[in-house]
């Protein structure tokens, strides 16, 4: 059973990610060593998000052991739980 579930989606999914890793390396090499230098000179890495995004800005943040050097940020004005919605 486990075998037909998504058989034809999991190939597709990898050569997309090898696909994005291959055209976009050096930005995510640039990303991570700017975040390393941050982090190394004792500064935060604030992460942003307004409504959908929220899991993943506190995704790093709240795991035990997390990289406490990530400051999650959120607007709750924008969020549709709060209002958002409105604007």
């Amino acid at each position: 059973m486990k075998q037909m579930i998504n058989q034809p989606l999991l190939p597709a999914l990898s050569n997309y990610l090898a696909s994005y890793e291959s055209e976009h390396s050096a930005k995510l090499d640039q990303a991570a060593l700017l975040a390393a230098k941050t982090v190394e000179n004792g500064g935060l890495i604030h992460l942003a998000s307004g409504d959908m995004c929220s899991a993943a800005v506190f995704e790093p943040f709240l795991k035990p052991g997390c990289l406490c050097a990530f400051s999650p940020v959120t607007e709750p004005t924008l969020s549709t739980l709060h209002g958002g919605y409105r604007s």
